[in-house]
């Protein structure tokens, strides 16, 4: 047996680490889905890969030193917002497995 896993969700389909990613993976069918998460300056996990926001986002500087109410601000590929981890686990809701990457 072959176990499908949306690496960042949907990433062919959809930018990377959103919940429409997610959302996206879950339709076409997946077993898990591959997440990355950081601790954001006012303490909450939020879904992102890379250490910087400037590769995706509108947005510059670290993650890690942003607060969510700044993160919320940015938009990832001019549209999508940074989810939550809460987020992502209200939207997946026992769907598919998670793998969670645990960052910095």
């Amino acid at each position: 047996m072959i176990t499908k896993i949306g690496h960042r969700g949907a990433k062919g389909y959809v930018v990377e680490n959103t919940l429409a990613s997610f959302q996206k993976a879950i339709n076409l069918g997946v077993d898990g889905i591959e997440l990355d998460v950081h601790c954001c300056a006012s303490g909450e996990l939020v879904v992102f890969h890379d250490f910087t926001l400037d590769r995706l986002t509108n947005g510059t500087g670290a993650v890690s030193k942003s607060s969510l109410s700044e993160l919320k601000k940015i938009k990832i590929d001019n549209h999508y917002e940074i989810p939550t981890l809460v987020e992502v686990l209200q939207l997946i809701n026992k769907k598919c497995f998670l793998n969670i990457e645990l960052k910095g």
